[in-house]
């Protein structure tokens, strides 16, 4: 699925969306849309999706407190920006690595 925007000054070429619900967030901080109709489309599926990640997170944090996880200001900011779809699971990954190796 690939999403052409509105021209933004008329000569720009469209705004393309992959699909990626990380690449959806960036963009929307980016450029705010004009089409109001279109933001809420895409609004609406960006507060789907961090929901969606919402409970996930949640599952694994409550999984890792029944195995004796104390909170890390570094994994729960990772967690946030994963949630907020400003990060993929890919580099929410590599933060936590990060954050466990200089813990170590």
């Amino acid at each position: 699925m690939v999403y052409e925007g509105p021209k933004l000054g008329g000569t720009e070429a469209p705004q393309k969306w992959s699909g990626n619900p990380t690449e959806m967030g960036r963009l929307l901080e980016q450029k705010p849309h004009r089409n109001e109709t279109l933001l809420a489309q895409i609004g609406g599926k960006l507060m789907e999706e961090c929901e969606r990640r919402r409970r996930a997170v949640e599952e694994a944090r409550a999984s890792n407190f029944r195995q004796g996880y104390v909170h890390d200001a570094l994994l729960e900011d990772a967690n946030a920006r994963f949630i907020q779809c400003l990060i993929s699971l890919e580099e929410l990954r590599a933060d936590m690595r990060e954050a466990i190796e200089n813990r170590l």
